[in-house]
């Protein structure tokens, strides 16, 4: 059975963090980060890409020893400042 989500019940991901919660780092990061840039037209210049995302040796490193039960945590960058970004049209820190 599919189900079908209607505008109440469609699951709020603004609090969902793209690496703490997703693991998405290195050259996944960059490339997703890459397509908003062109899609929005915005630039991420100011972005200090290590503070929130592990470069991909590291991301690699990371996932191996989260295998383990260790977790790496990030600075917190979550879909919606990612949001607020794109509003914004401008990257800025997350408070």
């Amino acid at each position: 059975m599919v189900r079908k989500y209607g505008p109440r019940d469609t699951p709020d991901l603004s609090s969902v963090e793209l690496y703490n919660d997703l693991q998405i780092g290195g050259d996944d990061a960059y490339e997703m980060l890459t397509e908003v840039s062109k899609k929005y037209g915005i630039t991420f210049t100011e972005l200090n890409f290590h503070d929130y995302f592990p470069y991909e040796t590291e991301a690699a490193w990371f996932y191996f020893k989260s295998l383990l039960g260790l977790r790496y945590k990030r600075k917190s960058f979550n879909f919606g400042h990612l949001n607020a970004v794109v509003e914004r049209g401008r990257w800025f820190d997350p408070e």
